[in-house]
């Protein structure tokens, strides 16, 4: 199969194409002389815009050609692009978590970096010389904060405190308004399932492993819990003591049976990526892991060191010669330890493109 990345956080180093703070992988190949009847090309995530259209426009890629999309979890930054693609791509059905046409997701990270302008619309071409230096700056813009929709506000929590100060929240999530009245192109999915004999979606369960610290910045609201529709989007509307602490239920990692093992695609990891591995060879009864994509919520902090050292120890324990390509919500600490430490891993980058066997 072939993994072309629309849109990432990091620029490509020579092509003038969109970067923004999201990810929107087009997968393709996947099926060697495949039917009309197997799906044979995928769009993962649809980035913080429309600037995933843009550049598979640039790329040559043909957005029609689609089977079917797939969302793998709630967040603008892999939802923001959703409205443009129902608008251009419509008769294709988009598979996603039903909780994320329901559910209201908030961050009370705070902002980091004051004045960043978006890199959104904006075009982005660098020299092989500055790559190094681009790739630094991209890393450290704000992780779970989609530059499409900052407009926080940018007072300070207090991390030491045991209950999270919730005064700050910003609503994060999909807009909900496009999920309002007929949405044939909505395809809901409540639990694990074969999409075809060797595709399955899996909802990560296992918890034998540590998740993201990252996370504890990240809250839900149910939708029985949540204002109405209308008021949705209103500072007014958000009510920081409903909300509770995220536990992703809504996010689902796309997985490939191969005969060298499993693929998968799990663009945040929340759930951490040895749980969502744990659980795809659970679900799909493969044991063994040729390739992981997706970034792993390793931000920025003073416990990320140990965090991601933690982590390159189990995988070096587990998957020794399985490949992993990451990028999006991977901190350039983070980064930087996992491509000195792992002999099979690689950043990806938007306009990348890697071909799986």
């Amino acid at each position: 199969m072939r993994i072309t990345f629309l849109v990432d956080n990091l620029p490509h180093p020579t092509l003038p194409l969109l970067t923004e703070h999201g990810l929107s992988m087009y997968i393709d190949q996947i099926t060697p002389n495949s039917s009309l009847l197997t799906p044979n090309s995928i769009l993962c995530d649809m980035g913080a815009s429309g600037a995933y259209i843009k550049n598979a426009k640039a790329l040559g890629i043909d957005l029609n050609a689609c089977h079917w999309a797939f969302l793998s979890h709630a967040h603008a930054d892999h939802t923001g692009g959703l409205g443009k693609w129902i608008a251009q791509y419509g008769h294709i059905p988009v598979y996603a978590s039903h909780r994320i046409a329901t559910d209201e997701y908030f961050s009370s990270r705070p902002k980091r970096v004051e004045g960043r302008k978006s890199k959104v619309e904006s075009q982005c071409k660098v020299t092989d010389e500055s790559f190094n230096r681009v790739i630094d700056e991209s890393y450290n813009c704000l992780i779970d904060e989609p530059l499409t929709i900052q407009r926080e506000r940018s007072e300070q929590i207090n991390d030491s405190t045991s209950k999270r100060e919730r005064s700050n929240l910003r609503y994060i999530g999909a807009d909900l308004n496009l999920f309002h009245g007929h949405t044939p192109w909505f395809k809901p999915i409540e639990q694990n399932t074969w999409f075809t004999p060797h595709i399955a979606l899996v909802h990560p369960s296992c918890n034998l492993y540590p998740k993201p610290l990252g996370n504890k910045y990240l809250t839900v609201v149910e939708g029985q819990k949540s204002k109405v529709a209308s008021q949705r989007f209103n500072d007014s509307a958000i009510q920081p003591e409903r909300s509770e602490n995220d536990p992703f239920l809504h996010e689902i990692a796309l997985c490939f049976v191969t005969p060298k093992g499993l693929v998968i695609v799990s663009c945040c990891s929340h759930h951490g990526a040895l749980n969502t591995i744990a659980s795809c060879m659970e679900f799909t009864g493969c044991n063994a892991l040729h390739a992981y994509m997706g970034g792993l919520h390793f931000v920025d902090s003073e416990e990320v060191i140990k965090e991601t050292t933690d982590f390159i120890n189990e995988w070096l324990r587990l998957y020794p010669n399985a490949q992993l390509y990451t990028g999006h919500c991977t901190c350039a600490k983070a980064a930087a330890l996992l491509q000195e430490h792992l002999p099979h891993c690689q950043l990806f980058y938007t306009g990348f493109q890697l071909v799986i066997d």
